[in-house]
């Protein structure tokens, strides 16, 4: 498994300081982790729980093929974003509407990995949920947390750490036992670290003993007293504990003995700091994970603190240990332990400052989301890519405080909003969704499964208003049917009133539509585009009714009406030359253009577009809009049978996308590729470019948005490589791609990776080039309005990502890995799975609920357990992000009546129903 950097194994830091003791908690820990799944280490504050975990997951790295991976959880205030934040520890990337709990087990599925959850005290209902989730769904996961309580599920085994023993009264003397003691051995050690030459001998032995029993042999109150050496002497510093020095009034009466002894030493740390320095711990307890040195600087400054002093004050918290410094690549980041921020956050509520300080860190948030959309334009995408995505965990927090606190949410709605360029860019249309959703239509909207949203009071207000306006795909009744019947987390108002709204609420709702139209959820985003539109119309928002018109563009270019979309563009961007906007969204609305002339066969006016794009985006240096025009070039190049042009011109797009991570940029590239490679005369790459393709869709939404123009390529790589391949030999190059981590299949897809020589076996029939008999595509790149597309799909050919034996992103082939994963050699021959993403088996029980059976007329039929019925109901729902059996039932029905009668009367008795319209997902 490929890492968030592709080149990793694992995410675990580097020590930096020694590990001591804890050789009987290692190995329970290593013995545990063989007959149980899942081991909670529980404990005190400061204890060693994390650093624990970490050393465990370091040694047993070997042991999981697919890495060892710590997700800090101490950023995540809110159940709906646990998953998020392991997601991306994964590299894993999800842009559609499905709840990500679901994505995420599904993605994890055929996985051997181990995953430390660290911080789960303060949401472990939640992440116990999570962890049981992801642990049914995936049999070779081990999973490592550390919480204050363990999470009382099924199976888990619970390892209670103590802190380390302090030595005996008896034994102050005596140096050979005291140097064996693990409570001395740390204390000694980090010691040394602040005072060069420091040792225990004959002179302090006695008073580090007694140090040490006074501290109750807690690691982190044993580090923190080090620290203090610069200034104290041992016996100093055990005098000062001996005489009761305790925080200033902040304290907890009752409680276990050693809490109180970490408070207190805690306490005791702040008692020494001084004024400033007591006040920027405080402030900066707002940060729920790592922070750099800017934002720390912006929210320790204000009233209390000297101007300028700001970073000698970060530094002497680096000091005294109560900040840890590490580095992300060229720029060192700061990060508090647990314990410390809880007693700076008592402290900032003494002061009656922690909701002040709440909106400065949102302050700073807002400023830098501000000033990533105005450098997005400016030449500077890569930084702004790194800047944001370093800053993710506070921007989480910040979305968080604004959504849950009341008066703040037209500040989350502008946060949301203006982050755009972050979820649409950068691959995080899902979370982008999410905040946006949260922000539009409430917290129940899109954290309680299978209900439908409800308006957030004062906002949004939901009618059953058709849309007289809204794009007619070609099968636009199945899909307004399934909005109909759809009451999922991501279920979308028919209608939402604008009237009264501010600013901020009409610029969210644009971008929220802007995001369903690329995860292929066209219904949703006309009713938001709309409802936009309404507001602009009535308050005269030139701005926001330019960004709307453009929308509507996007949903009808994708919907199957190029000419319209033609229309709308030509609109939006004359609105745009009158308001004299020029950036990446600007950019995007002549993409727009641009690929509805091809899909007109006006390939001359869209090369024209793409050369005017890439002009003005040279001129500015951005890539990220650039690389879309890229793709339209390419398409047209294919339109006209210019192959090396094509290339290059989809390569380009794909290296760009893969920088920022743009799953739907990537995903077109490597469809289009493919098929220029069954062209070039190599079917086994294109088959494994399809597969890879097919992992990668639904982590997007609807692959290749349910239209059939961007479907094009797609089905004539389809005819071309199943002419060229063998039955088994397409499943083995297929399964073999969609067994690819991404960053693997971009590798490949740029031509910088052989494929093993299994999957190249096969060549075509003919020679090496292309036949000159097959049909060269036509202008439209398309098959024509009426025609029939073809019935095959290469999901036909193999298991792929929807398989029961592979999962979600899993290879289905067995046998040895090679050196890009699965060597296909070994994989069995197999059967069509006709309509993927869905296995064979899952579609003859959803051919079934088609006809109406209930799950234990299912079970009957197919002579299996109603659990087992009940289960693969649950995985087809889920797979196609549907909640209802209606949805299913029109979803069987579209493609029974796609494809050829014979075909589907023929295979119905076995429920292969009929060949797929569309290709796997």
């Amino acid at each position: 498994m490929s890492g968030p950097a592709g080149q990793q194994n694992s995410n675990l830091p580097a020590e930096m300081t020694s590990f001591v003791g804890r050789h009987r908690e290692l190995s329970e820990v290593r013995r545990s982790l063989k007959s149980a799944r899942l081991v909670t280490i529980t404990g005190m504050g400061g204890v060693g729980k994390t650093r624990l975990a970490l050393r465990a997951a370091s040694e047993l790295t070997r042991r999981f093929p697919d890495g060892t991976w710590l997700a800090e959880l101490s950023a995540a205030n809110r159940a709906g974003v646990l998953a998020y934040v392991v997601a991306d520890v994964l590299g894993l990337r999800d842009q559609t509407a499905r709840r990500r709990a679901d994505v995420l087990a599904q993605q994890v599925a055929g996985k051997h990995l181990l995953l430390v959850l660290d911080t789960c005290e303060h949401l472990v209902d939640a992440c116990a949920a999570l962890a049981e989730r992801l642990l049914r769904a995936a049999p070779h996961l081990r999973i490592v947390a550390t919480s204050r309580q363990p999470f009382d599920i099924s199976g888990e085994h619970v390892l209670v750490i103590e802190p380390l023993n302090a030595p005996r009264p008896e034994t102050d003397t005596d140096l050979h036992s005291l140097r064996r003691n693990d409570a001395v051995t740390l204390f000694a050690e980090r010691a040394s670290a602040i005072v060069p030459g420091f040792a225990v001998n004959q002179h302090n032995s006695a008073s580090v003993a007694a140090l040490c029993r006074r501290l109750d042999g807690v690691p982190l109150a044993l580090e923190l007293a080090a620290v203090r050496l610069r200034a104290l002497s041992v016996e100093q510093l055990l005098h000062q504990l001996d005489n009761g020095r305790r925080p200033l009034g902040v304290g907890r009466r009752g409680g276990i003995p050693r809490h109180r002894t970490m408070r207190a030493a805690v306490g005791w740390s702040h008692e020494l700091c001084t004024p400033g320095e007591r006040l920027a711990w405080a402030r900066l307890s707002v940060f729920a994970g790592d922070f750099g040195l800017a934002a720390a600087e912006h929210v320790c400054a204000g009233p209390g603190i000297v101007a300028g002093t700001e970073l000698s004050l970060v530094a002497s918290l680096v000091d005294k240990s109560l900040l840890r410094v590490y580095r992300r690549g060229t720029e060192v980041r700061y990060r508090m332990l647990g314990a410390i921020r809880e007693y700076g956050r008592e402290w900032l509520s003494r002061l009656g400052e922690e909701v002040r300080l709440r909106r400065v860190h949102r302050d700073w948030c807002l400023a830098l989301a501000h000033q990533g959309e105005r450098d997005w334009f400016a030449g500077h995408q890569a930084d702004v890519f790194r800047r944001t995505q370093a800053e993710h965990a506070s921007l989480q927090a910040a979305l968080e405080f604004c959504f849950a606190t009341p008066g703040e949410r037209q500040a989350g709605l502008e946060l949301a909003a203006t982050l755009w360029f972050y979820w649409v860019g950068c691959g995080r249309l899902g979370e982008g969704r999410y905040w946006l959703d949260r922000g539009l239509l409430g917290a129940a909207a899109v954290d309680r499964p299978g209900r439908a949203p409800h308006a957030a009071p004062g906002h949004t207000h939901l009618t059953s208003a058709p849309h007289a306006s809204a794009p007619h795909s070609p099968h636009a009744s199945s899909a307004n049917a399934s909005s109909a019947n759809a009451s999922g987390p991501h279920a979308t108002p028919e209608r939402v009133t604008a009237l009264g709204q501010p600013p901020p609420w009409a610029k969210a709702l644009w971008v929220d539509g802007y995001i369903s139209i690329l995860q292929g959820d066209i219904v949703s985003a006309v009713s938001m585009l709309e409802a936009c539109r309404d507001y602009a119309a009535a308050t005269g928002d030139e701005r926001v009714l330019a960004n709307c018109v453009h929308g509507l563009g996007s949903a009808a270019l994708i919907g199957g009406e190029p000419a319209r979309a033609a229309a709308l563009f030509g609109d939006a961007l004359s609105r745009y030359d009158a308001l004299g906007q020029l950036n990446s969204i600007v950019i995007m609305a002549s993409v727009g253009l641009a690929m509805a002339d091809v899909f007109q066969g006006d390939l001359d006016a869209a090369v024209r577009t793409c050369a005017q794009i890439q002009s003005a985006c040279e001129a500015s240096g951005e890539r990220w809009a650039c690389s879309h025009a890229r793709y339209v070039t390419a398409f047209a190049a294919w339109a006209r049978r210019d192959v090396a042009g094509a290339l290059a011109n989809a390569q380009e797009c794909l290296r760009i996308d893969h920088t920022f991570h743009d799953l739907v940029g990537i995903a077109l590239a490597i469809e289009l590729i493919a098929l220029l490679s069954a062209y070039e005369g190599d079917p086994s790459r294109a088959a494994v470019l399809l597969g890879a393709a097919s992992r990668i869709w639904p982590s997007v939404g609807l692959p290749l948005f349910g239209s059939q123009y961007f479907n094009g390529p797609h089905d004539e790589c389809v005819r071309r490589t199943r002419e060229a391949l063998t039955e088994r030999e397409f499943a083995a190059a297929f399964d073999y791609g969609a067994g690819l981590p991404l960053d693997r299949a971009v590798v490949c897809a740029l031509g910088r990776a052989a494929l093993p020589a299994p999957v190249r076996s096969a060549a075509w029939r003919s020679g090496t080039s292309a036949p000159d008999d097959l049909d060269a595509p036509s202008q439209g790149a398309g098959p024509p309005r009426g025609a029939r597309r073809t019935p095959e799909s290469p999901g036909a050919a193999g298991s792929g990502p929807g398989s029961r034996d592979g999962g979600a992103g899993a290879s289905a082939t067995a046998g040895v890995s090679g050196p890009l994963g699965p060597d296909p050699a070994t994989a069995p021959a197999r059967t069509p799975a006709p309509w993927p993403p869905l296995s064979r088996r899952e579609c003859q029980v959803a051919a079934l609920v088609a006809e109406g059976l209930c799950n234990r007329e299912i079970a009957h039929r197919l002579v299996i357990a109603k659990r087992t019925a009940d289960a693969h109901v649950e995985h087809i729902l889920a797979k196609l992000t549907f909640t209802s059996r209606t949805q299913v039932a029109t979803w069987v029905t579209q493609r029974q009546e796609g494809a050829d009668g014979d075909e589907a009367d023929g295979a119905r008795g076995e429920a292969t129903v009929a060949q797929p319209l569309l290709r796997p997902q």
